[in-house]
């Protein structure tokens, strides 16, 4: 009835396969949600260096952090 793969069941293999999925994108859609003037940079960090972990980390500090207002 279950199929396993690497001794798992596919169930949790597809739920954390999901589950990271968010949280490596999770800077990009802070980005997005925020409508961050400068999202397109943070996506494009995320996906092209999000990987190395030091620009997945950039990434999320950049997408959180507060714009300052002109004036």
């Amino acid at each position: 009835m279950f199929h396993f793969l690497f001794g798992l069941p596919l169930l949790v293999i597809m739920m954390f396969w999901f589950f990271g999925t968010i949280v490596y994108f999770l800077p990009t859609i802070i980005a997005l949600a925020m409508r961050k003037r400068q999202r397109l940079a943070i996506i494009l960090l995320n996906v092209f260096g999000g990987w190395t972990g030091v620009g997945w980390l950039v990434a999320l500090i950049w997408a959180v952090i507060k714009e300052q207002s002109d004036g």
